[in-house]
């Protein structure tokens, strides 16, 4: 736990206890996007809903506490991929751009991370809102405001997640604006800039979708030389293997349009790198694996497609950990039905049946293990104890979130909270 005086000493009903406790919050969230540890993470969410307890809800410093509260759910959510976290931060942040009034100075930032936590609630609707509340955000801005690269970026990145959406009217329109608006942020981000890798992720993305339901491979050609020119910074950052994981899935899109092997080739590398990198969020680098396995399974290269899905097996239980709701470990596991089937299949093909018998044996009823694995034993321990229970459960909450959670930076990057009011960060 950090050790804070100002909020600590400043007794409870004081006019400026909130507003330390925020104080607080910030410097927990600052310590967060640095070292990526889910304790400060959480800490900073408990601190958040104390600030936001003592705060008076007629008071300016009310929606500096909700923002900072929508802000800590919103990195939980991307963090573990859960959607109470994603649901909580949007229906606050929601509550935050109404606290703030037309013409303030807040109000443009405040409503992008509104529209973040929308994107991730995979909707139409919700995403069409999330689009139109960015485009506001800009409108509000001017032309040279240094906060409109990262909001259109961030749009650029919701109207991409619009144009996959299945059924979506005008896809390749909408995937158009998506890299016309990621290309302008990028261009406005010089390349030593802390977020001109996310905002390059962006421009990635977008044109991977564009060339996707265009046909037109051509469109990568741009962002992945930038891509590859970009320097690895000093010391490593986590968005560079982010970035690694757009760039991958850019030249996995450009080998199905013009059937090249170096881009196959260069793609599978890439999803090595970055599949690899412990760093990353569970649940991303689970999707990167697998990813990478199919696209090396095409080509015939078995021995990495089979290292590539040993990972992603191993990662499947660590995505759907004891923490998370039982709803998103539903959702989490039905993306991946068919991943040990397809490990156990290339396993075969590789003369590996032992490993492809593993595969379907570790892959089978996660969801299962985990709600009978213990249920009876913690049942009869219930009835002697019933506090003793709460505390096991508790510590295996702590440990399952601290092996399993990698920091993982984002494609949508929102602003972190002020620090205080009249001040930002």
């Amino acid at each position: 736990m950090i050790n804070y005086p100002p909020a600590a000493q400043t007794p409870a009903g004081h006019s400026r206890k909130s507003e330390r406790l925020n104080s607080l919050v910030s410097v927990l969230l600052t310590l967060f996007e640095r070292d990526g540890d889910p304790a400060t993470l959480d800490e900073a969410i408990r601190t958040s809903r104390e600030a936001i307890a003592t705060a008076n809800p007629r008071h300016a410093q009310y929606a500096t506490c909700l923002f900072g509260l929508a802000y800590g759910l919103f990195r939980r959510g991307e963090l573990h991929g859960t959607l109470l976290d994603f649901d909580e931060a949007a229906v606050l942040s929601g509550q935050v751009v109404e606290a703030t009034p037309p013409g303030h100075t807040y109000r443009p930032m405040r409503l992008t991370p509104h529209a973040q936590a929308l994107c991730y609630l995979p909707s139409a609707p919700k995403l069409e809102k999330a689009a139109a509340d960015l485009a506001r955000a800009a409108n509000l801005l001017r032309h040279d405001d240094p906060d409109r690269a990262v909001i259109e970026s961030n749009h650029g990145a919701i109207l991409e997640a619009l144009a996959s959406l299945p059924g979506s009217s005008e896809p390749v329109a909408l995937a158009m604006e998506a890299v016309r608006l990621a290309r302008k942020a990028a261009d406005a981000t010089r390349p030593e800039h802390s977020e001109y890798s996310n905002r390059l992720l962006n421009l990635t993305i977008a044109s991977a979708t564009l060339a996707r339901l265009s046909g037109d491979a051509t469109v990568l050609d741009d962002p992945v030389t930038r891509c590859r020119a970009v320097k690895t910074p000093e010391p490593d950052d986590v968005s560079s293997t982010m970035l690694a994981a757009g760039l991958a899935h850019a030249l996995a899109i450009r080998y199905d349009l013009t059937g090249v092997p170096e881009a196959a080739s260069a793609a599978i590398e890439a999803y090595q790198l970055a599949a690899g990198d412990a760093r990353l969020a569970v649940f991303r680098r689970l999707h990167v694996a697998q990813a990478g396995a199919v696209l090396a399974a095409r080509c015939g290269e078995n021995a990495v497609s089979l290292s590539l899905y040993a990972l992603a097996v191993e990662l499947l239980d660590s995505a759907a950990w004891r923490g998370m709701e039982r709803r998103d470990q539903e959702r989490m596991l039905a993306g991946y039905a068919g991943l040990p089937s397809d490990a156990a299949a290339v396993a075969v093909i590789a003369g590996q049946p032992e490993a492809a018998v593993e595969f379907l044996e570790r892959g089978r009823g996660v969801l299962l293990d985990r709600h009978v694995d213990d249920s009876a034993e913690l049942a009869l321990l219930h009835l002697a104890d019933p506090n003793l229970v709460r505390e096991f459960k508790d510590l295996r909450h702590d440990l399952d979130r601290h092996r399993h959670a990698g920091p993982g930076r984002r494609r949508i990057r929102p602003p972190l909270p002020p620090a205080a009011p009249g001040k930002r960060s």
